[in-house]
């Protein structure tokens, strides 16, 4: 994404911020989680990590700050199952120093998500501790991406098919 285009989404941001919604990801479908930079219009350095999720909480596993570029690879961070609901902490390391826990109901304030198709959510972030701060929620954007895992059954039915396919090449057919 170029820098005009980088300025022109955050410039629509506070507007478009009527659009998110409040809330923890929920995983649409068993997937593969990744985690990519979008944005970000803070003057503070923030880290954002995993938690887990509700039924497999876990210590924070760092994935990247808001100083990445969104033509840096995706990190897959988790395989989940449908239904899922996912947790991500960011803590400011520079500025007022705040950590943010989704699975905090106070520090859950400070995000807000969108679903922009079917296999990815947006999920914003303020950094300054609400009520305070501009409650625009584009101080860290990131794209947690969904990509399905095959079902055991798909995967046995697929190589079975394959090695029909096979074996037909081979005895000329």
């Amino acid at each position: 994404m170029t820098r005009a285009a980088l300025f022109a989404l955050t410039a629509v941001a506070p507007a478009a911020s009527a659009d998110l919604v409040d809330g923890p990801i929920v995983a649409p479908y068993d997937a593969q989680v990744s985690v990519g930079f979008v944005s970000e219009s803070a003057g503070w350095i923030g880290e954002l990590s995993w938690i887990g999720t509700l039924d497999s909480p876990e210590s924070p596993t760092f994935i990247m700050d808001n100083r990445a570029s969104p033509d840096d690879p995706a990190i897959p961070i988790a395989e989940v199952q449908q239904g899922d609901i996912l947790f991500f902490q960011y803590e400011i390391i520079t500025g007022t120093l705040n950590t943010y826990r989704q699975d905090d109901f106070d520090g859950a304030l400070q995000f807000k998500h969108q679903w922009i198709s079917n296999d990815t959510a947006q999920l914003h972030i303020e950094d300054i501790e609400l009520p305070g701060g501009d409650q625009d929620f584009n101080d860290a954007v990131y794209a947690v991406t969904f990509t399905p895992i095959p079902a055991p059954g798909s995967t046995a039915l697929f190589c079975t098919g394959l090695a029909l396919l096979v074996q037909r090449r081979r005895q000329g057919v």
